[in-house]
């Protein structure tokens, strides 16, 4: 039996303080992770080469392979795409399938459907007052701390 992927919509930052970031799918199997956007296949890799960090302050999650390190958080920055309608169907559909897998239903990331969203914070006061409301601070930190926990459990290591 071919084990079910767990999969989650997140954004892409290929700079730390950036206003671009891209949505992406993050898949998660037993012993590989692999992370695909519009532009293609960012990374493919097994799970004992990469290391996972959750960043305690704002929830993001940065992995890191011999070749590369990269920077994903729940929420996009204002002025990025939302994840596409393919996507989101992708992720919805996949946990669908891994709730109900009895070995992957241990796992809490496999109990949420989340496609990421982008943040109202725009530079204005009335942007972070919508963010505030909205709670972004608090999901990015949920999601960050659920992935980088997945991220562990199928054999990433903490930096």
């Amino acid at each position: 039996m071919e084990p079910v992927p767990m999969k989650i919509g997140l954004y892409y930052f290929e700079k730390v303080m950036t206003t671009q970031s891209d949505p992406v799918v993050l898949t998660i199997l037993p012993g590989h992770i692999r992370v695909e956007g519009d532009r293609g296949v960012l990374l493919d890799t097994p799970a004992q080469a990469a290391t996972v960090k959750y960043g305690r302050l704002v929830g993001t999650i940065e992995i890191r392979t011999q070749r590369a390190k990269y920077l994903f958080a729940a929420l996009g920055t204002a002025s990025s795409q939302p994840h596409s309608p393919e996507q989101i169907r992708e992720v919805a559909e996949a946990q669908q399938r891994a709730a109900e897998d009895p070995g992957a239903s241990t796992i809490e990331l496999s109990q949420i459907s989340w496609a990421g969203q982008q943040t109202s914070v725009d530079g204005s006061y009335g942007g972070g007052m919508k963010s505030s409301t909205k709670g972004d601070a608090g999901n990015q930190k949920k999601i960050g701390k659920i992935v980088t926990d997945a991220l562990l459990a199928v054999g990433v290591q903490k930096a």
